[in-house]
């Protein structure tokens, strides 16, 4: 129960971001073991099977394309994450002075603070690995950097789907992962004949992720189309990922929406199951008109009132407070939302509440000429509006402490309700001692 300034001011304090690495090192430690290999943040941009009905269901025979759009490549520290090691023997153990890590962090150039894959030798036995190969082979260098942007296609064929053999981890009763959702890869280097065919990638497993999982990392993804298609090309350009990483205009992109856009929606638009938010500030390239699908603007403001969350995401434009993913649609000019993510922090104001701070004095909380903040009793239906704002002797259990803008004139007007009752309190007492005089002189 707030009972200062401060306990307000703590409980609307912004939360503070988390290093990114760690959000998907725990995202993975809830349903799998810590990763030898590296973890990926990535969107399937097609819908993919996860169950082996559902493979054959997509009419894929032997094998199907699935291509992920890389937003983020996790760091390395060679102890939890990323920790595999070469030469690698399954029969004996050897010396750690010989070993060498094929993952690691780049503390130089252009690069700096990425991770680095090192392939290694092949060796008679597919279980064990062969030294870490540092030179070029052949004129190719076999070690690389997976940019951010990067599309990477790999083939899932169907002994993949068995069971036993499954590459999906924490799918649950989920049947497929439906297009630019946020999953996880675990992601291993290969042997360097591998690599030297542009094959030096390796999909180990991979992990659905909820909805909103995708929200701290929308930064990481660029604003344009032209800038997404730059860093395909990056990828490409190393020899050892050549076959691996691929280009595809369907890649998904941000738009910070300005403050300036408006929710429209027309017949025709309702009729396509849609809004669209106008003067979004979409880079050209990438559209000229935004669609924001209506099951994505509900489920992200977790609401099924249309009114409702079209006036909510109306407050959150109007105070510059949201995100998409979007991507091109087939349609010319059309980008279509992804995904929809609304910065409660600053659509409420509460960076801009904490600078506003000047003392500890609950009667001192910020106030403007038209409204301030208090907070005390719930004021509602069952709650005399007199008692505002005031403990009294109420059992702490059955009274509900709200953070709360009010109005001033209505505050004075229950200001004036108290005085009013003050009075209504003295004149029945004043009736009363009328009676005791009347009857003791009687």
């Amino acid at each position: 129960m707030p009972a200062t300034a401060t306990d307000v001011y703590n409980i609307f304090s912004p939360t503070v971001n988390l290093d990114p690495n760690r959000l998907m090192q725990n995202h993975w430690n809830r349903l799998s073991a810590k990763c030898k290999d590296v973890l990926v943040l990535a969107m399937p941009m097609k819908e993919l099977p996860v169950t082996k009905e559902a493979y054959i269901a997509s009419g894929a025979t032997e094998f199907m394309r699935a291509q992920f759009y890389v937003v983020r490549v996790g760091s390395v520290d060679s102890q939890d994450w990323g920790w595999s090691n070469a030469p690698y023997d399954c029969a004996k153990k050897t010396s750690r002075s010989d070993v060498k890590p094929l993952y690691t962090m780049d503390e130089h150039g252009e690069t700096n603070g990425e991770t680095r894959f090192w392939s290694f030798k092949k060796v008679s036995n597919n279980k064990n690995k062969g030294a870490r190969v540092e030179e070029p082979v052949d004129g190719v260098d076999t070690s690389f950097n997976l940019p951010r942007g990067s599309v990477l296609t790999f083939f899932m064929r169907e002994e993949a789907y068995e069971a036993g053999k499954s590459v999906f981890v924490g799918a649950g009763d989920l049947e497929s992962i439906a297009p630019y959702a946020p999953v996880l890869l675990q992601l291993s280097g290969t042997n360097s004949e591998q690599a030297i065919k542009g094959n030096g990638l390796k999909l180990r497993r991979v992990m659905p992720l909820r909805q909103e999982a995708i929200y701290p990392f929308i930064d990481d993804l660029c604003s344009s189309k032209r800038d997404a298609l730059e860093r395909q090309d990056m990828a490409r350009r190393y020899p050892a990922i050549a076959n691996v990483a691929s280009r595809s205009q369907a890649c998904p992109v941000k738009c910070e929406v300005l403050s300036t856009a408006f929710v429209f929606q027309d017949q025709e638009l309702q009729d396509q199951g849609v809004v669209e938010i106008v003067e979004s500030g979409l880079e050209p390239d990438t559209g000229s008109v935004l669609h924001l699908p209506t099951a994505i603007m509900l489920a992200s403001l977790h609401t099924q009132d249309f009114e409702r969350a079209q006036r909510f995401l109306s407050i959150a434009l109007s105070h510059d407070a949201v995100k998409c993913v979007v991507v091109a649609s087939e349609k010319p000019g059309i980008a279509v939302v992804q995904h929809l993510y609304v910065d409660v922090h600053k659509m409420l104001w509460l960076t801009t509440l904490q600078k506003m701070r000047t003392s500890d004095n609950a009667l001192e909380l910020p106030s403007t000429d038209n409204i301030f903040m208090c907070f005390g009793r719930r004021v509602d239906s069952g709650t005399d509006p007199s008692n505002f704002g005031c403990d009294g002797a109420s059992d702490v259990l059955q009274v509900l402490f709200v953070f709360i803008w009010r109005i001033p004139t209505f505050i004075s007007f229950l200001c004036i309700l108290k005085i009013i009752n003050i009075f209504c309190y003295l004149k029945k007492m004043i009736k009363i001692c009328f009676f005791y005089i009347l009857h003791e002189k009687k």
